[in-house]
């Protein structure tokens, strides 16, 4: 939150109330994200404050004020918005090669299933964070992978996991979950085909 104050002279610099004081808050992009209008001054001044939301604009602000007491008078202060980036999104995507390039979402026994978790700010950039957890659980609910306190880079962790030649058919579940400053999740499911399925030598 911004904390603002506006104070009011007359000819003399002496203090002096006014009951037709403007403010406007803008934004580097130049929208006014505050209007207020007809104020009045209390022994020449006046206290207000505007609050920057999580998605407002980077960069220089400026509030300006003035007042139109005989003739107009304005005067304007800039600060400077910080960008904080939050955790908005984390994507669980699946692949079948090592590579990453090829999605899949159907494997086999003794298959590997490579997965990319990807991480997202509110602006929807890649967000780098240190507290990614993954599990892999099977279709009866047994985790047989739990990975904690991994790290992103670009905003993308790259993990696999090797489904044994006798792990259980049927869908699979890939999980992620991350900390930062509220808890976002997001899952993929697989498929698990028997290996002779897929193996004509089985037949």
């Amino acid at each position: 939150t911004v904390f603002y104050e506006i104070r009011t002279f007359d000819q003399s610099a002496a203090p002096l109330d006014v009951a037709d004081l403007n403010i406007r808050v803008t934004n580097p992009l130049s929208a006014v994200k505050q209007n207020l209008q007809n104020l009045s001054t209390s022994s020449g001044k006046f206290q207000g404050s505007y609050s920057l939301a999580f998605t407002d604009n980077a960069g220089t602000w400026t509030v300006t004020a003035d007042a139109n007491k005989n003739n107009t008078v304005s005067d304007s202060n800039n600060f400077t918005a910080v960008y904080y980036p939050f955790l908005s999104n984390v994507d669980v995507v699946l692949f079948s090669n090592a590579a990453y390039t090829t999605p899949a979402t159907v494997f086999s026994q003794g298959n590997t299933v490579y997965y990319q978790v990807r991480t997202f700010d509110q602006f929807a950039a890649p967000l780098n964070l240190t507290d990614l957890n993954v599990r892999i659980t099977d279709p009866l609910s047994i985790v047989r992978q739990n990975l904690t306190g991994l790290s992103t880079s670009g905003g993308i962790y790259q993990g696999n996991y090797a489904v044994p030649i006798a792990g259980n058919t049927g869908v699979w579940t890939a999980t992620a979950d991350a900390n930062k400053n509220n808890r976002i999740t997001d899952s993929n499911n697989f498929t698990v085909n028997t290996l002779c399925s897929t193996q004509a030598l089985c037949f």
